[in-house]
C-alpha cells in the first residue's frame, strides 16, 4: 500500500523540487529497492512519467539511501540500549538502568502503577531498592523484537524479557513484553514512555494451547534467541 500510494507522487514532482519533507525522504527509506525499479519501469512504459520526474525521483532515492543508512545506526544505537538496561539489572544498577531515560518521562508498570513526569534520578533510586531487595541476585533477559521507527526522530520497541534468579536456567517463555517510545534529543536516543505487560497467555500449557495465534509464531525472537533443547 506505502508503494502503491506514495511512490506516484514523487514520481510526479518537478525536477529539481525542494518542498519534499524529511518525512517524506523517511517514507521512501521505506521501500523495497527492488520493488521501486520494477515501479519505476512500469511507470516509464505506460507513459506516466518522462525522464525529468525521474531524474528528480533519483534525487530523492540518493538521499532515502543516505537516510537508510542512518536508520541502521540508529537501530544499533537502540539495540545497544536494552542490552545496557538489561545488563545493568542483572549487575543491579539503578542509576545505569536508569541512564537511557529521558530526565522526564512516563512509567507504566504491569501491576498498574502509573508515576507520569518521573525524573531520571527518582527512576534510579526505585529501581535500585527493587535491586536491592525483591530483584536482588536476578538476572534480566531481554529479546529486542521490533524497532519501529515512527519518524526519523521517534522509535516505538518491543522487547520480550524474563527475570529469574541468576542461578536459574534460561526461560523456556518470554515473561514479560515492554514497550517504549524513544526520541532522539541532541543526538541521543532517550525513553520517553515505557510500559510493561505480563505475558499471562505463557503461564501454562492450557492457555498456551488455546492462543489465538501460536505462541511459537507471536514470540517466535524469543524462542530463536533462546532455543530449548
Amino acid at each position: 500500500p506505502l508503494m502503491l500510494h506514495f511512490l506516484p507522487h514523487l514520481l510526479l514532482l518537478p525536477l529539481g523540487a525542494t518542498n519534499v519533507s524529511k518525512d517524506a525522504i523517511f517514507l521512501l527509506a521505506q521501500l523495497d529497492v527492488k520493488q521501486v525499479v520494477l515501479s519505476c519501469t512500469f511507470y516509464l512504459n505506460q507513459n506516466l512519467i518522462d525522464m525529468r520526474n525521474l531524474a528528480s525521483f533519483m534525487l530523492l532515492l540518493f538521499l532515502s539511501f543516505n537516510l537508510s543508512a542512518q536508520e541502521q545506526q540508529d537501530e544499533t544505537a537502540i539495540r545497544a540500549i536494552v542490552n545496557d538496561m538489561a545488563s545493568a539489572w542483572t549487575n543491579g544498577n539503578g542509576k545505569a538502568f536508569a541512564q537511557h531515560f529521558a530526565d522526564e518521562h512516563d512509567f507504566f508498570v504491569w501491576n498498574g502503577l502509573y508515576t507520569p513526569n518521573l525524573t531520571k534520578d527518582q527512576n534510579a533510586q526505585s529501581h535500585q531498592q527493587l535491586f536491592d531487595q525483591q530483584y536482588k541476585d536476578t538476572k534480566h533477559y531481554a529479546v529486542l523484537d521490533k524497532i519501529r521507527f515512527v519518524t526519523e526522530d521517534v522509535a516505538v520497541v518491543l522487547v520480550l524479557s524474563a527475570v529469574v534468579a541468576k542461578s536459574a536456567e534460561i526461560p523456556k517463555h518470554p515473561q514479560v513484553l515492554w514497550s517504549a517510545t524513544l526520541k532522539r534529543s541532541e543526538g541521543e536516543w532517550k525513553i520517553v514512555s515505557f510500559h510493561n505487560a505480563d505475558i499471562e497467555l505463557l503461564d501454562n500449557a492450557v492457555s498456551r494451547a488455546n492462543s489465538p495465534i501460536p505462541v511459537e509464531v507471536m514470540y517466535k525472537n524469543w524462542y530463536a534467541a533462546y532455543p530449548q533443547g
